[in-house]
């Protein structure tokens, strides 16, 4: 239940089909997944994985633990082939799919400000989260419901064995 799930490839089916016609309704209609492709799938045709049919059959289902590290600016369709000499080709040597792309970042525990490093910066933000008696869950390092110096400990701790 609390797993990080993927399931990606040539599911063989359109997941933007009616839903008399659709396969992956069980999943579409499930809180807990989401298609991450759903944008190129709906969108147009040039962002296809499959453009011999034309059709979006390559797919990438993601579970409910990946959504706050989502975002849809971060899929795309690769078109290997504008890299080659041709789509004919890329598809006689390598496939008739173009590989779907996704990139998934990954947050850093205690990186207040997100820039990719633990360091004085993010304990500056923590103690003036503390002094405004402003809550972030994302500083509650102890998950206590509250920011105090057990935090500030907390990511001191981590920026020193790092």
């Amino acid at each position: 239940a609390n797993d990080y799930v993927i399931v990606l490839g040539d599911f063989n089916d359109d997941i933007s089909e009616s839903s008399n016609n659709n396969v992956f309704l069980n999943f579409i209609n499930d809180n807990n997944y989401y298609f991450a492709d759903s944008d190129i799938a709906e969108g147009p045709s040039t962002n296809w994985s499959f453009p011999n049919w034309p059709s979006h059959l390559d797919h990438i289902l993601i579970s409910n633990e990946f959504f706050n590290i989502f975002s849809n600016d971060n899929i795309f369709t690769y078109k290997i082939d504008e890299y080659m000499n041709s789509w004919q080709q890329y598809d006689n040597y390598i496939s008739d799919h173009r590989p779907v792309a996704i990139n998934l970042t990954w947050l850093i525990i205690g990186d207040l400000n997100q820039d990719g490093s633990l360091n004085i910066l993010d304990i500056t933000i923590l103690i003036n989260l503390i002094l405004d008696n402003q809550y972030s869950p994302s500083a509650d390092f102890n998950n206590d419901s509250g920011l105090n110096i057990l935090d500030i400990v907390f990511l001191v701790d981590l920026i020193l064995n790092n």
